[in-house]
């Protein structure tokens, strides 16, 4: 058994509930294995290796209606085409869109690209799943 640490956390009890419940409809009642699972998953993300070859998708919503967000995207997706394969655009409602920007490429290419879009003003989401590669 690997050693564990105790750690506390205060966080506001609407947010605490709305955790414990959506953990609880997957059968997840222990508070400490439900963020060991959130951090696991953040962590795989987060630290992917610099160099090495990763894939997935960058998805990010925002209000097309806003007078220069648009533009940004764009900006932001050509300084970065070295790693974009594919932008699908769906419209969510009358203004809110979603774009999932498929990628693959370095690590840390990727990572400046979803540094730079959730810079870009506006956006309200802005999610990655990335995996590293097989070298083939």
């Amino acid at each position: 058994m690997s050693k564990t640490k105790r750690v506390s956390l205060s966080l506001p009890a609407a947010l605490v509930d709305l955790f414990d419940g959506y953990f609880r409809e997957r059968g997840i009642t222990n508070r400490s294995q439900a963020i060991e699972l959130i951090l696991q998953d953040y962590l795989a993300h987060a630290t992917l290796p610099a160099t090495r070859q990763v894939g997935g998708v960058i998805m990010v919503i925002y209000d097309h209606q806003q007078a220069t967000i648009i533009e940004k995207l764009t900006q932001v997706q050509h300084a970065h085409h070295q790693v974009i394969t594919t932008v699908q655009h769906l419209h969510l409602d009358g203004a809110t869109c979603l774009e999932a920007i498929f990628v693959r490429g370095a690590g840390n290419k990727i990572e400046k690209l979803y540094d730079a879009l959730r810079a870009v003003k506006g956006i309200t989401l802005n999610r990655s799943l990335l995996t590293p590669l097989n070298a083939h």
